[in-house]
């Protein structure tokens, strides 16, 4: 039974291929190479691991593809993995500090939520990354939550926090 319904979703291996490319070309733009599941996940369709798997080797086998270590890029540059690498340890250490963040201005009155967006929420991080907030606040009551949050900014400013 499981055959039949692979044979009938079963999908060419020149769609995967060019699922696989499009999404490391994405990711290429920001020279983040991706693991082999990181791939499966952000593919624009679902198809068969075992497939996706067959068609990511027959890439490489191909030379379209190229893996460091346990990472795959469009660009034959090494140097993009240690880039990722070095990148997730420093977004590590300004994750914790986001944090420590977080739980302060979730605090404020009308703020509901708290994200963190830009680089940082896609585990990267180099010398000259901040940390990005995305905060949430009541329904119409934005200007009263900033109004707040800027104060609490201005205080630790004056005491050097």
């Amino acid at each position: 039974m499981q055959d039949k319904l692979h044979q009938l979703i079963n999908t060419s291996l020149p769609e995967i291929k060019e699922n696989i490319l499009a999404t490391l070309a994405y990711f290429d733009m920001f020279n983040y190479p991706l693991t082999r599941g990181e791939i499966y996940i952000f593919l624009g369709n679902k198809f068969y691991y075992e497939d996706f798997d067959d068609a990511l080797s027959n890439l490489l086998h191909e030379g379209a593809i190229h893996q460091f270590d346990k990472f795959y890029t469009l660009k034959n540059d090494h140097y993009l993995v240690v880039r990722r690498n070095e990148g997730n340890k420093k977004a590590d250490e300004l994750i914790k500090i986001a944090g420590k963040v977080g739980d302060i201005l979730i605090k404020f009155p009308y703020v509901r939520g708290i994200a963190i967006s830009g680089s940082l929420s896609k585990n990267f991080a180099d010398d000259q990354s901040d940390i990005d907030l995305c905060i949430i606040t009541a329904k119409n009551l934005l200007g009263i939550a900033r109004t707040f949050m800027h104060l609490f900014k201005k205080l630790t400013f004056l005491v050097n926090k």
